[in-house]
């Protein structure tokens, strides 16, 4: 998406920094953010935000190439939750892939949680367990055939995209076009990744 962004806005200078959900609203709040992309819904409270919605990211089950098969599509109940393999906690796909597969009364006692989706892949990789994939994220983890995805049966599982700006900013214009940017580029994405 950023290449799309610095090709359409080349007037655009942008400082762009990876963080979780909380830190980026509370930079927001504190205007030391100017616009984030969220992959949570946008807060109702504190102060008053604007936002647009971009796309829904649906996950996909990765597993280890030649892995326990599953039906596809696969069911999120016929997965085994004690092989599920998460996030850390305050990542908000840990959340998404705790809620879509009603793993919350055992997420607490996980022994293995890993700071980024990358790590995840490699244990998947080797056979270590499953986890759930953005589709966004698949191009750059699915590389080198090290793991085999399949869809989720309806009505699978997901997250919405959006865009969050300070209500009151003199650039809201400027941050809807990038907003129309992302969502294009994000939405040929998703329709085009293989899953």
């Amino acid at each position: 998406m950023f290449p799309a962004l610095a090709t359409e806005l080349p007037e655009v200078k942008f400082m762009v920094s990876e963080s979780r959900t909380d830190t980026l609203l509370a930079g927001l709040y504190d205007g030391s953010v100017d616009l984030a992309l969220i992959a949570t819904e946008p807060p109702s409270t504190g102060p008053t935000l604007a936002s647009a919605s971009l796309f829904i990211d649906a996950f996909v089950l990765a597993t280890a190439v030649g892995g326990v098969p599953h039906t596809a599509p696969v069911e999120l109940t016929s997965i085994d939750p004690e092989t599920i393999l998460l996030l850390d906690e305050g990542h908000c796909l840990r959340d998404q892939a705790i809620a879509a597969c009603n793993l919350d009364d055992i997420a607490g006692g996980r022994t293995f949680a890993a700071t980024s989706l990358s790590t995840i892949v490699e244990f998947v990789a080797h056979g270590q367990g499953v986890t759930l994939l953005p589709q966004i994220a698949l191009r750059k983890e699915t590389a080198g055939a090290r793991i085999q995805t399949q869809t989720l049966a309806a009505p699978g599982a997901g997250r919405q995209l959006s865009l969050v700006w300070r209500q009151a900013t003199p650039f809201a214009e400027i941050y809807q076009c990038i907003a129309r940017i992302i969502r294009l580029t994000g939405s040929q994405l998703v329709s085009s990744t293989p899953d």
